[in-house]
């Protein structure tokens, strides 16, 4: 076969045969190939989810119902659920799983009892903190509602700094006794809990900013035609 000489001097052997390749071959390879590393992928998560399953029933059919519970009430996804299922299924903390329940179920508890009151903020803030309020005639605008509004928050505030303290008493007896950081949806709830109200406020505003450019496109502002006098 016969060879290439480059420009600096340097021969290169042609592999005729790769050049006569059908294409189609080529890109079946590289098709088989993602497919295979797909499936692989796919028998890799089967064997950790069927693996997990195994761990859980280790637990105690008590102790996995109550776990359940605490998973469901918090929200928790599925990777922080089989991280405890890892940790507590393990000999050095088969243990304390019980304690720790104990100390979970009393944390979503609270936690729960906080996000309703966090619902009732949100819903009197929703009509509270609007600025055309001040502009409405009738008992919305008037200075006895603002009063009204300022007693209603202020009980809402201070009933909320009270749960804030328990959730933050269980929150910081579990991360300190057992390693653990309690979350809800995914979110580590202290972390939560000091951002939680300045972020209602903003979405708050954000969702009266969409209402008003909403209405301001509804609005036909083109001009009717001009009558063209009849000569």
């Amino acid at each position: 076969e016969p060879e290439i000489e480059s420009d600096n001097g340097l021969d290169y052997d042609i592999d005729y045969n790769a050049l006569n390749a059908d294409p189609r071959r080529i890109v079946g390879n590289i098709e088989g190939a993602e497919m295979q590393e797909l499936w692989q992928k796919q028998q890799d998560a089967a064997e950790k989810k069927a693996h997990i399953e195994y761990l859980k029933n280790l637990v105690e059919p008590t102790y996995q119902e109550r776990l359940e519970s605490v998973w469901t009430k918090l929200q928790v996804p599925e990777s922080e659920r089989e991280a405890m299922v890892l940790k507590y299924t393990d000999d050095n903390n088969r243990h304390v799983l019980h304690s720790c329940l104990d100390a979970l179920e009393k944390a979503a508890n609270v936690i729960l009892t906080r996000e309703m009151v966090v619902a009732k903020l949100e819903e009197f803030e929703r009509f509270a903190s609007d600025p055309n309020r001040y502009f409405e005639k009738g008992y919305r605008g008037s200075c006895k509602a603002r009063l009204d509004e300022s007693k209603r928050r202020s009980s809402l505030l201070r009933e909320m700094k009270r749960i804030d303290e328990d959730v933050s008493f269980v929150c910081e007896f579990i991360h300190r006794q057992y390693g653990d950081i309690v979350s809800f949806q995914g979110r580590q709830y202290q972390d939560k809990m000091r951002r939680d109200k300045i972020e209602m406020l903003y979405w708050l505003q954000q969702e009266r900013r969409r209402a008003n450019i909403e209405h301001e496109l509804s609005i036909d502002y083109r001009k009717p035609p001009l009558s063209v006098p009849l000569l």
